[in-house]
């Protein structure tokens, strides 16, 4: 479990250091007009979100997107939250 929490801290820290310094990367670009891919930076949202879940604005938009015959998507949960219920 300690490795877990501390996998998943650095994991919040690299998603913290993708979008400042990135967006500041694609600020400068776009100052300077420098052709650039999105795609050459990455993401780790996917990771993050499979540990913490989807956030309540996460859920509530995809929820707002229909899906399936009740108009209600299945809300994400993810490995800490579940590990909270258990305890």
């Amino acid at each position: 479990f300690e490795q877990l929490c501390i996998n998943y801290t650095n994991e919040l820290l690299q998603q913290y250091f993708n979008e400042v310094i990135f967006d500041h990367e694609a600020a400068l670009y776009a100052r300077e007009r420098i052709a650039w891919n999105a795609e050459d930076f990455p993401d780790n949202k996917a990771i993050v979100e499979l540990l913490a879940g989807a956030s309540d604005g996460q859920r509530r938009q995809r929820r707002s997107l229909g899906g399936g015959p009740s108009g209600q998507v299945a809300q994400l949960v993810g490995v800490l939250p579940m590990l909270d219920e258990e305890c």
